[in-house]
């Protein structure tokens, strides 16, 4: 790098639309086989819990995004304690109602939703591709 902050943000900028599609194909394949497999027709077994690592890792995915953001921010003039307070605050949001619109429409529609948000997360990771190339 020619020592200009600049340069490292622009050559990071090559790669995070690729890093960013990449996690979100897999977590979507990943989503959409889980979707497909044969369930239990009784409903006598309780739903799986995700492992510690699946969930690192969709923690891991969903980050990557924050971190361009939080490198963006020391290039620009902005109160950084408001500016973390308010990222915080519609994350927080943001996720708790994710969490509870997914308890809902999962108990509605089951391993059919699973398949429809993979979809959502390739058609994401997609998007994010198409806008970076």
């Amino acid at each position: 790098m020619d020592g200009n902050p600049g340069s490292v943000l622009n050559g990071n900028q090559q790669w995070d639309h690729w890093i960013a599609f990449t996690l979100l194909l897999g977590l979507g394949l990943h989503m959409i086989f889980e979707g497909l497999k044969p369930s239990d027709a009784d409903g006598g077994t309780p739903p799986h819990q995700h492992s510690f690592f699946k969930l690192a890792l969709t923690a891991f995915g969903t980050s990557i995004d924050a971190m361009a953001v939080g490198v963006s921010l020391a290039f620009v003039d902005v109160n950084i304690l408001l500016a973390a307070g308010l990222i915080g605050l519609a994350t927080t949001t943001m996720v708790t109602l994710g969490v509870m619109l997914g308890r809902v429409v999962g108990a509605l529609f089951g391993h059919r939703a699973e398949i429809v948000g993979g979809l959502i997360l390739i058609s994401v990771g997609v998007w994010i591709l198409s806008d970076g190339l």
